[in-house]
Order: C-alpha cells, then sequence, then structure tokens
C-alpha cells in the first residue's frame, strides 16, 4: 500500500514533523485494546525503515514500511498482511493514513 502527502516545509522539517508525529502517535491509547510492540525505526538520509506488530490478546501482525521524504513530497509504503486486510479494508486504512499524514505536516502539525 502506498499513501503519498505533498508538503511546502522542506525536508528537515518534515521530517522533524514526522517524528513528533509518530511520538505522539505511541503515546496515544489505540481502539479496541490494541497494543502496538516491537516497534523499530530507523532513518538513513532521508528514509525511515520501520516495523511493529499490532497485537490484541494472543494474536499479532507484523506491519513493516518505508517512509520517504523530499522537499515537497512524503511517501509511506507498508506492507499489510492479508489477514489485516480482511478485518480491515486497505482504504480504510490508506485514508486514516492520508489524514494522519496530512494532520502531521500541516501548518499546525504536532511539536
Amino acid at each position: 500500500m502506498r499513501v503519498e502527502q505533498k508538503h511546502n516545509l522542506g525536508r528537515a522539517e518534515a521530517v522533524r514533523r514526522i517524528n513528533a508525529g509518530i511520538e505522539e502517535l505511541l503515546r496515544q491509547e489505540l481502539p479496541a485494546g490494541v497494543v502496538v510492540t516491537g516497534i523499530s525505526r530507523t532513518w538513513a538520509d532521508d528514509t525511515l525503515r520501520f516495523s511493529f506488530t499490532a497485537k490484541k490478546g494472543f494474536f499479532g501482525v507484523p506491519i513493516s514500511g518505508v517512509v520517504r521524504v523530499t522537499e515537497e513530497l512524503v511517501a509511506l509504503e507498508a506492507d499489510l498482511p492479508g489477514i489485516l486486510t480482511a478485518f480491515i479494508p486497505e482504504e480504510k486504512i490508506r485514508g486514516d493514513l492520508q489524514t494522519k499524514l496530512a494532520q502531521m505536516l500541516s501548518s499546525g502539525g504536532p511539536g
């Protein structure tokens, strides 16, 4: 799945806002008792590689992806397991991620 968001912040500010937005998301309680574990985030230049497991009870789903930041665009690519998209339509996930990215990169974004 791929989500793109244009911005006019420049690379450094977009990276800062993405980091702040991720920290904010990690502090929030997730719906339906879902817990995020095994979080890995690694920046190399303007590319963030991430992975985590979303767990509910004994059931866990690994999710991984890449965020690439340019002067004018943030592109998120994520590998969504079929078991996840069987319960939550990919279009819903894409729409939610698009909204979160837009909020992070808006003039009133996090941090």
